[in-house]
């Protein structure tokens, strides 16, 4: 093997000491990237810790409520008509919370599980309004919030409108919507849900409250699944954080996009910007019990 000159053997370290460069950088940024990864890691299961937490309060809570209420009910000597009344009032309303904790849990793990496709059937749009906002009233009461709908959908003698959609994804969608909105209203202020036809294949849910002015990072990360903007667990608003995910998740679901506009004048804007047409070649399609189907003569947007 030849000698090497005392040039070739400077350059051969140098070589060999911008290789061992080049290879300490890239371990560094393997590093990094690692320590972000294990960093996000830690941050997601500390959210599913504070999650599964507040989700056993969310579910026990309620299930004793109604034990204990059931027993006095029973308990009760005859003559107490009005507090059994009341009492099973209470027995509504924490029944009715823990069906909606349940059905947003429910969604959320096949949204996980990736069993999420669209049932599209021929929904009829201000029945499932009227029927979101009634389910909200009780609510709406408690907190002392009203709610109104104003529909300016195009009026003819026709009393209905009808769309291709998942009616239970876009129901469950409105009412995590309209929940968080009356939820985060201030007291004695309005909660409005409008209707509205921007074009031939689109129809527009706007919901608009008037409560905190939300930030840029607040609007970004409210639709974060485990996330809720009031960290603390014993926050007056109730709610695991996961309803304004599964809203976000099923309007994808079923081509509709939720965009968020907060100021003090127009308050705190939630829109929800649905197209109405069945995609092509979908096989999906189904009638469920329960939603109106149109006849050859009723407007379909």
């Amino acid at each position: 093997m030849d000698a090497l000159s005392d040039d070739q053997l400077l350059e051969e370290l140098k070589a060999r000491f911008t290789k061992n460069k080049e290879d300490l950088e890239i371990f560094q940024k393997f590093t990094d990237e690692l320590t972000s990864v294990n960093a996000k890691l830690a941050e997601s299961e500390a959210h599913k810790s504070h999650f599964i937490s507040h989700i056993t309060n969310e579910i026990n809570n309620p299930f004793t409520s109604i034990l204990g209420l059931a027993k006095n009910i029973m308990e009760m000597p005859s003559g107490n008509e009005h507090r059994m009344r009341y009492m099973a009032k209470l027995i509504f309303d924490e029944a009715y919370v823990l069906d909606f904790q349940l059905k947003n849990i429910f969604a959320a793990a096949k949204i996980e599980a990736g069993n999420f496709s669209p049932h599209y059937s021929r929904t009829e749009i201000i029945g499932m309004v009227l029927r979101v906002v009634g389910s909200m009233n009780h609510i709406a009461d408690q907190l002392k919030v009203d709610v109104k709908i104003e529909n300016s959908l195009p009026s003819n003698e026709l009393t209905h409108h009808f769309a291709y959609t998942d009616a239970e994804k876009l129901e469950l969608t409105l009412i995590n919507l309209c929940n968080n909105a009356i939820r985060f209203a201030k007291p004695g202020t309005v909660v409005t849900v409008y209707v509205s036809k921007p074009d031939d294949n689109h129809i527009l849910f706007t919901i608009q409250n008037f409560g905190k002015v939300l930030t840029p990072v607040e609007m970004s990360e409210m639709f974060d699944r485990f996330k809720r903007l009031e960290e603390n667990i014993n926050s007056i608003n109730p709610g695991q954080g996961l309803g304004l995910s599964v809203a976000k998740a099923y309007s994808q679901i079923i081509d509709g996009e939720i965009s968020v506009e907060s100021t003090g004048e127009k308050g705190n804007i939630f829109s929800l910007y649905l197209k109405t047409q069945m995609p092509t070649g979908n096989e999906n399609t189904t009638e469920p019990d329960g939603y109106e189907l149109f006849t050859d003569d009723e407007e379909l947007f």
